[in-house]
């Protein structure tokens, strides 16, 4: 195989990383990964817009508050706000709200919208569907209550990257097999889709690129999955293993961001073909060269920024 073409960006950060001292991502704890992660994702915070941040809390159906944070783009906004729910990535373990606050700075200026995150339950302290559940109870409560937040009830997409992505589609498949309102729209960037046996063969880069050189790993998306499920049957229901769910037709527009050299990315192209076929309006663009999380890190990827502007095109 050809070694891929590296976008310049994307290059030099790779190099970095491979040059740092310490132990690799898969060889740390849990722990130790959410410190990591959050300091990579907050080093973006210098070059985010300026927002308006507003803390709050909500009611969750295990009795506990859900606590989130809104942000509020730079300027007065004449009418409620078109929300964007974002569901943060990190294997459905290592990230709470915080360390997407540059990234949804970014997003809530670019779109115009009200961006909301909030600390719904991690794994592996709290197994699947304790998070989807803090997740879809986050989206019921947007649908009544966006307006005490200055959001638009009525005009809610949601967000989500990585596993970010797979918990944003479950929640609006949960919706659409209930029968309740569904979102707007989904943004899906470079989302884990199929987590059953055997998906590390049936999709090419999940080998091409998941060997450790492009950041994220084959070994790291099954460690995710491990420690998001309590039992191994479980990578077969159709909210962890999404391209199997019998409701993917009832889904709003979707729009797919896909790094060209993410393991992920056959997965994601896969499930935008199913989706299409399934007569499910689709935006999908590939983002040569870069790689997966590349969106996180738009203080280093340029290319970040592109695929902003793609989102804002189709939403």
């Amino acid at each position: 195989m050809n070694k891929p073409i590296l976008d310049a960006d994307t290059q030099q950060l790779l190099a970095e990383l491979a040059a740092a001292e310490g132990p690799s991502f898969d060889d740390m704890t849990v722990p130790e990964r959410r410190l990591g992660l959050e300091a990579m994702f907050l080093e973006t915070g210098a070059q985010a817009p300026t927002v308006a941040v507003r803390e709050f809390q909500l009611p969750s159906r295990q009795g506990v508050p859900i606590h989130g944070l809104a942000l509020q783009p730079d300027g007065e906004a004449d009418a409620p706000l078109p929300v964007l729910f974002m569901m943060q990535g990190g294997g459905w373990a290592l990230s709470g709200a915080r360390p997407y606050v540059p990234l949804g700075a970014l997003l809530a200026n670019a779109l115009g919208r009200l961006v909301v995150l909030v600390d719904f339950r991690l794994a592996p302290e709290h197994k699947f569907p304790a998070g989807l559940d803090d997740c879809t109870d986050t989206y019921a409560w947007l649908r009544e209550n966006a307006g005490q937040l200055g959001g638009d009830p009525d005009n809610i997409a949601l967000f989500g990257d990585s596993a970010g992505g797979n918990l944003a589609a479950a929640v609006a498949l949960r919706c659409a097999r209930a029968g309740e309102r569904l979102p707007e729209a989904l943004v899906l960037a470079y989302p884990m889709i199929d987590v059953r046996i055997g998906a590390d063969r049936r999709y090419p880069s999940r080998q091409m690129y998941g060997g450790g050189d492009y950041f994220l790993t084959e070994a790291s998306v099954q460690a995710a999955t491990l420690d998001y499920l309590e039992f191994e049957g479980l990578r077969d229901h159709p909210l962890v293993s999404l391209a199997g769910n019998p409701d993917l037709a009832k889904l709003p527009k979707t729009i797919l961001v896909l790094p060209g050299l993410d393991p992920l990315r056959d997965e994601g192209l896969a499930f935008a073909d199913r989706l299409e076929a399934e007569g499910v309006e689709v935006h999908c663009r590939v983002f040569e060269g870069t790689i997966h999380a590349f969106l996180s890190l738009f203080h280093r990827i340029a290319m970040a920024r592109d695929a902003v502007a793609f989102i804002r095109s189709c939403l």
